[in-house]
């Protein structure tokens, strides 16, 4: 099977959090401009596909380290996926990949279904208009062009994790509600290993409160107070659960 490979370095952003792990967000390649190959990728030519997250440098003869989507946003093809982080080679990619930062350069293999010779801005080119991508890996020198600063957004990761853990609490005050609605509708109560567990709750929470308090200090008042409310809401709505 004929295979091409194109070098970019890419924007890249990963995240670890203990809901979405392995996260990883690269910009392999920039459409309307000439690589360094003599072609031109145009609109359309890479669509939405699912690929293979391959291993370092397009090792074929090495299980896939991860998968995810590709898709194109304005002028650029990004691949959205994840890092198998429950197998040795896709956490050692991942923590390789997170450590390069601005360092890490990406490529892609690649099929072309359709294609045309023609002149783009005074030179012979090759217009790439449809390619059947096969995976996306992680390399150690790329060749593309326009290339971008590489980031690992850390300000994003706080505030998701943040997000994750205000609606996982309040997920679960909701389940719990739902539960014990349900169990009194069969003259049951929630169990005591449940109730003890919600009973731990509210001193916790306090004690998260105080601390974000301490944290946010002087600097915004009104959005610590906004903050401290939520978690102070919270607290009031599990007490109301175990009552």
């Amino acid at each position: 099977m004929d295979m091409d490979k194109k070098l970019f370095k890419g924007l890249l952003e990963v995240k670890q959090d203990g809901q979405e792990q392995g996260l990883v967000q690269a910009v392999f390649a920039t459409l309307n401009v000439i690589d360094a190959d003599g072609d031109v990728t145009l609109p359309g030519a890479f669509g939405n596909q699912n690929v293979r997250l391959g291993a370092w440098g397009h090792a074929w003869q090495e299980l896939p380290v991860g998968k995810g989507l590709i898709k194109e946003e304005e002028e650029k093809a990004i691949f959205d996926g994840a890092f198998f982080l429950d197998t040795e080679a896709g956490r050692e990619h991942y923590l390789t990949v997170k450590n390069l930062a601005e360092l890490q350069e990406w490529s892609y293999g690649f099929r072309v279904v359709e294609s045309e010779d023609g002149e783009f801005e005074g030179r012979q080119v090759r217009f790439l208009k449809k390619m059947e991508v096969y995976e996306v890996s992680p390399v150690m020198q790329g060749a593309g062009v326009d290339t971008m600063t590489v980031a690992i957004k850390g300000q994003a990761e706080w505030t998701e994790h943040a997000e994750h853990v205000l609606a996982d609490v309040q997920a679960l005050i909701e389940q719990t509600r739902s539960l014990r609605d349900q169990l009194s509708k069969e003259g049951h109560t929630l169990t005591a290993a449940k109730r003890e567990m919600l009973a731990r709750f509210p001193d916790a929470l306090a004690q998260c409160a105080k601390a974000i308090e301490e944290l946010l200090g002087s600097a915004q008042p009104e959005k610590g107070a906004d903050l401290l409310a939520e978690y102070l809401a919270v607290t009031a709505r599990l007490q109301g659960v175990a009552a």
